[in-house]
């Protein structure tokens, strides 16, 4: 992941965004999960009129895939 997005081996988790952190906090399920990522879609979006569908199949891709690849 880290090589992902772009930063050295040895830095520490405080280096990924927030809500990537956050779905890795204990007790949560999925549900909480999906809706950490659909906050951080909602405001990551650049123009004010253009709307992102987070549609449960967008969601759960983010949230299930291999990001180590």
């Amino acid at each position: 992941m880290q090589c992902m997005c772009g930063l050295p081996d040895n830095c520490g988790d405080e280096c990924f965004p927030k809500w990537y952190r956050d779905i890795f906090a204990k007790n949560q399920d999925d549900k909480d999960k999906s809706l950490i990522i659909a906050n951080a879609i909602r405001k990551s979006f650049i123009f004010e009129d253009a709307k992102v569908p987070l549609y449960p199949s967008l969601l759960k891709m983010i949230l299930k895939m291999d990001w180590t690849g």
